[in-house]
């Protein structure tokens, strides 16, 4: 939609603030006749990235892959588990259309994940007031290069 891998960094550390669990990421699909038609959307590669520093700065939460995935990735959706996805949306969304959910499920057995597998406790959650979080935009920008540089990101 225009953001930068920095304002996606950003997001991250603004849902670490205020201590979201399960974290949705959808991923912009363009579709004619709407605002963000024209909008070019981000390489499979970037996206793969973008899902990285969700996972280095949010360590604990699940981080579900939703809309956008199947047209964005197309053949390398099985990488947002090797991002750090922990969780993907299956079935078809609100406007556009998702692959069958049977293709999801081999996908998932293919990786040697269990698609059954349920648990959802987050007690090993952090409170919110113990995480040391950057405040400041330069706090913050500092904290985006460290967690680009540990994934082995160019700056």
């Amino acid at each position: 939609m225009g953001e930068t891998r920095e304002d996606r960094c950003d997001l991250a550390f603004s849902l670490r603030e205020l201590g979201a669990h399960i974290i949705p990421i959808n991923i912009l699909n363009p579709i004619e006749g709407t605002p963000m038609a024209a909008k070019e959307p981000l390489p499979p590669l970037e996206i793969l990235k973008s899902i990285a520093c969700f996972r280095f700065i949010l360590p604990r939460q699940e981080i579900m892959i939703a809309g956008g995935r199947t047209v964005n990735l197309r053949d390398a959706q099985s990488l947002i588990f090797m991002a750090g996805a922990s969780a993907l949306m299956v079935g078809n969304y609100l406007t556009t259309l998702n692959q069958p959910v049977e293709k999801d499920l081999q996908m998932l057995r293919d990786l040697g994940l269990d698609p059954n597998w349920d648990k959802h406790g987050f007690s090993d959650q952090e409170p919110v007031e113990k995480l040391q979080t950057p405040t400041s935009k330069h706090q913050r920008n500092s904290k985006f290069q460290d967690a680009e540089s540990a994934m082995g990101l160019p700056l």
